[in-house]
């Protein structure tokens, strides 16, 4: 929360030599994140990856589940 992301940004953590990053696609959890804000999020983390040297990356479909939004486009 130090961190104070906005929408469309990343926030992280870092434990050792591994990081967990948290998309912020919406300004409440019980909002709905539109493709704009996940394209946004989505474009920091890239960068995030590349200044930390990150080799792999997991990360579930999001935005598809709850949030509603297709998944062939947020692909």
């Amino acid at each position: 929360m130090d961190q104070r992301p906005n929408v469309g940004t990343v926030a992280y953590l870092q434990q050792n030599d591994r990081f967990i990053y948290y998309l912020i696609t919406k300004e409440l959890s019980n909002s709905k994140p539109t493709y704009d804000t996940i394209t946004a999020a989505i474009t920091k983390l890239r960068d995030f990856i590349i200044k930390h040297g990150v080799k792999k990356l997991a990360i579930p479909r999001i935005g598809c589940g709850l949030d509603k939004l297709d998944w062939s486009r947020v692909r």
